[in-house]
């Protein structure tokens, strides 16, 4: 399971268009089997933040909108079949391009809860061909173990705030992460907050 670091940037959104910038700067990043938990109460951006996602993934087509009544939307993902085993009776599918699965979390209380509507997947095989986001991952604590959690907060009525913690398994793409969220802040004159402790 991935620890995740100190927070390793702070940022403030002036609008959903920038918390779209930043969510596609994001998906232009994401490998498959990346598990992103995001953290915040209503309102706060976490929903645009994976549209945003969703358009640097490629995804331009995918109606991304809140699961929150049927708990994951699954959206893209394309994948061939190959023969599986020495006698290749049967096959097996490898992902092409990962798809993006999106949970919201807010009625969970386990992953049994996910078994509930059809997802009997555990953590690591949700994970396979896949970039998983999590809303309200802070519901489930630790059980998905992300590798990326992104905090957001109402910074006033037109302004959100953002922290992100990344874990090892982001160490050689933080710096980009965190460099392009720079310029997407800057292109719309934004001041970030990165830690200095």
């Amino acid at each position: 399971m991935n620890t995740l670091f100190d927070t390793s940037w702070r940022g403030v959104s002036a609008s959903v268009d920038q918390t779209l910038a930043l969510g596609s700067v994001l998906g232009k990043l994401v490998r498959p089997g990346d598990m992103i938990g995001l953290i915040g109460e209503l309102g706060a951006g976490k929903t645009h933040l994976v549209r945003g996602i969703a358009q640097g993934m490629g995804l331009t087509d995918a109606p991304v909108t809140s699961p929150t009544f049927v708990m994951v939307q699954e959206y893209g993902g394309s994948a061939f079949s190959v023969p599986n085993g020495p006698e290749a009776h049967s096959t097996r599918s490898i992902p092409t391009e990962p798809a993006l699965i999106h949970i919201d979390a807010y009625r969970l209380k386990s992953l049994e809860d996910l078994e509930s509507i059809g997802w009997d997947l555990d953590a690591e095989e949700l994970r396979q061909g896949a970039v998983v986001v999590v809303e309200w991952a802070d519901r489930l604590a630790d059980l998905l173990g992300q590798d990326l959690t992104i905090q957001l907060h109402h910074e006033s009525e037109s302004k959100r705030g953002l922290s992100v913690s990344a874990a090892d398994s982001w160490t050689s793409r933080i710096g980009g992460l965190i460099e392009n969220f720079e310029k997407a802040l800057q292109s719309n004159n934004i001041k970030s907050n990165p830690k200095s402790e």
